[in-house]
């Protein structure tokens, strides 16, 4: 376990930890107000698991704190967590292996009032306090993971967030066969602006809205545009409305109002 106050670089060089490996024991890096950079692989073996977590404990000073990872972040048979406000992971590679039961890869915010944006951009608003600050996820950096497929699933977002989450651009995750379930997750509301999520045709995609209790709808906007979906298998969940427009192939499962369209 390392613990930092100030930011951290795993990697080559004076004053910097070179690399992290175990043969069966967990990994856990943690910041309490700093940023984590990857510049060489960290590793764990056996069924040891991965957390890494850049803690932000000045959410008002108009900085969010993040991980990059520009390394391989790996596991033999354990699950991989990702806690920061931003993250940049698109030239490095996450990898959580299977032997046994499930390992997802779970990527979240530290601050629950995170907004997390797929398709979008990192980004951090000063105005409020304490400030808010956006987790961008693209297809690029979603795309660097791998898991099984067959019981393991890419999760973004957690219960506790209530920022909500948003489909800011059309992501393609189908281009790669590496990760095919992905599961989006929040307290707040879960708004496809419009936009397209699309997952291969052998994937599952859940959405849950409201996964803590809170009022929080599925889709829709404002304006009464609908999220876009394509996937294999289809789960959404929401304490208020769902406005799906999906694709032909989609079985699907909705618990709560819903209006889903096919084209």
């Amino acid at each position: 376990r390392i613990d930092e106050d100030d930011a951290l670089t795993i990697g080559v060089g004076y004053g910097i930890i070179a690399g992290i490996t175990t043969t069966g024991s967990d990994i856990t890096v943690t910041t309490t107000n700093g940023a984590i950079t990857v510049s060489n692989n960290i590793t764990a073996g056996g069924t040891g698991t991965i957390i890494l977590t850049a803690g932000d404990n000045a959410p008002d000073d108009g900085t969010a704190q993040s991980i990059t990872n520009n390394a391989a972040i790996s596991t033999t048979d354990g699950a991989i967590t990702l806690i920061a406000d931003n993250m940049s992971l698109s030239s490095g590679s996450i990898s959580a292996g299977n032997l046994t039961g499930t390992d997802n890869v779970v990527l979240k915010p530290y601050n629950t009032n995170t907004i997390i944006s797929i398709g979008g951009s990192d980004a951090i608003d000063a105005a409020p306090n304490p400030d808010v600050a956006t987790l961008g996820l693209t297809a690029a950096e979603l795309n660097t993971i791998t898991i099984d497929n067959a019981d393991s699933t890419v999760v973004v977002g957690a219960s506790t967030n209530t920022g909500g989450i948003t489909v800011d651009a059309d992501t393609d995750l189908s281009t790669s066969a590496n990760a095919e379930n992905i599961a989006l997750v929040t307290d707040g509301s879960i708004n496809g602006l419009g936009n397209a999520l699309s997952e291969s045709e052998a994937g599952t995609m859940t959405l849950v809205a409201g996964a803590n209790g809170a009022a929080a709808t599925i889709g829709g906007t404002a304006g009464g545009s609908f999220m876009r979906v394509n996937a294999g298998t289809l789960t959404a969940t929401a304490t208020g409305n769902i406005d799906i427009l999906e694709s032909d192939n989609v079985t699907r499962s909705e618990e709560h109002t819903s209006e889903l369209q096919s084209h």
